[in-house]
């Protein structure tokens, strides 16, 4: 479990504090968010959508113990966001669920997922989710040299793997993936792998873009200084192996749903 003073949980109380719950329970300052539809507009399959997805949702935030303890659930922005169409919301939060299960169903593992997400990390424009990639990379072992020869684009610095994953990235976002590159990649793991590594890397790379969005309509900001506050952490060795999020129990809890 992370620590109180943990920098992971820093960045998770940070994230969270944005959503604008009022310590002494006065509440939250709604006007800043877009409200959940009200649910005699829709139809009967939309009412069920949205109901998977905001019970989706509250298991995710019950898989984060220190911040479920110290504030109430709500439906995060990307969701309250997507859930204006209910059918999108679930659909998107389906994706999600299918590429978080992956080490369970023996595709990626979680040190593959770290080294992807580090290679988006100088392609996002959202500073909570980059910080938050960081604390999951620590968590898997990604070392802070490694991450910063990310940033700087010192590819040839990477042990081979990282490297490998961190290009497959490049290419995937840059649309230059090519048949004999692919050939290669599918003979080091299998065809199955590559391709699921791809569609890994378009859903993270549209999530960050997308996720962005909801937060930023709805008046929502987290300043870019977390990236530099979790790095300094990392580097300063303040970064302990934790995850901000239980992924295992999430990812069993999705397989069961």
């Amino acid at each position: 479990m992370l620590s109180e003073n943990s920098p992971q949980m820093k960045v998770l109380k940070l994230t969270w504090a944005t959503l604008d719950w009022d310590k002494e329970g006065e509440g939250r300052d709604m006007s800043r968010f877009l409200p959940l539809p009200a649910k005699e507009t829709l139809s009967e399959s939309e009412r069920k959508d949205l109901d998977w997805v905001v019970a989706r949702d509250q298991r995710k935030f019950d898989c984060m113990p220190m911040l479920r303890d110290e504030y109430p659930f709500e439906v995060a922005p990307l969701f309250t966001g997507l859930l204006q169409t209910p059918r999108l919301a679930r659909l998107w939060a389906e994706l999600g669920d299918y590429y978080m299960t992956a080490s369970i169903r023996g595709t990626m593992n979680e040190v593959e997922r770290a080294w992807i997400d580090m290679g988006l990390l100088p392609l996002l424009v959202n500073g909570w989710v980059q910080a938050g990639n960081i604390a999951v990379a620590a968590a898997n072992g990604i070392a802070a040299d490694d991450i910063q020869a990310i940033r700087d684009n010192r590819l040839d610095a990477l042990p081979p793997e990282g490297k490998d994953l961190v290009e497959l990235v490049r290419l995937t976002v840059e649309g230059t993936l090519t048949a004999a590159r692919f050939r290669e990649l599918a003979a080091g793991r299998n065809t199955k792998w590559v391709i699921e590594a791809i569609g890994y890397i378009v859903f993270r790379y549209a999530s960050a873009i997308i996720d962005s969005i909801m937060w930023k309509i709805q008046k929502i900001e987290v300043g870019d200084e977390l990236i530099d506050e979790m790095f300094t952490a990392l580097t300063e060795g303040r970064l302990g192996a934790q995850n901000m999020m239980d992924k295992e129990a999430f990812a069993r809890g999705a397989l069961e749903q």
